[in-house]
């Protein structure tokens, strides 16, 4: 019979000793050289991954304590914008899927007004959202 060893896994700091605070009504632009941890904390702010230590706290509650629900609502009204729209949307996904996921997901607009709904969206860079893929939209946010 054979035996397998796996060693320990090392756990890596890379994330040690951020702190920062938002005034109401404010945003805040991570800025930094790749591979600082932007992504990270940004990550960590919304509990994509849990953090080893610390605390997380918005609007004087502790996010690392919101149950499922709570999290989910608070998850709707945060989010990570990334520097390069080609490496955050899916490549095989319509803009009109894209424009649908977070609609779906959240539960904002009911499923028989999300393609009306997702149409009006795409009006506003004058191409059917259904049948443009994502680098069309990419060139939109790269314009604006």
């Amino acid at each position: 019979m054979a035996t397998t060893v796996v060693p320990p896994t090392r756990s890596t700091a890379s994330i040690s000793g951020v702190s920062f605070s938002v005034d109401a009504g404010k945003t805040l632009a991570l800025v930094g050289e790749s591979g600082c941890g932007k992504s990270t904390v940004s990550r960590l702010v919304l509990r994509l991954i849990e953090p080893d230590a610390g605390r997380i706290r918005f609007e004087g509650r502790d996010l690392l304590a919101l149950d499922a629900n709570e999290l989910r609502a608070f998850r709707r009204d945060a989010q990570i914008i990334f520097q390069d729209p080609y490496a955050s949307l899916n490549p095989r996904m319509t803009v009109g899927q894209i424009l649908t996921e977070p609609l779906a997901l959240h539960d904002l607009v009911p499923p028989s007004a999300r393609r009306e709904r997702v149409e009006e969206l795409s009006s506003r860079n004058s191409s059917s959202a259904t049948s443009r893929y994502r680098r069309w939209m990419c060139r939109s946010v790269r314009k604006s």
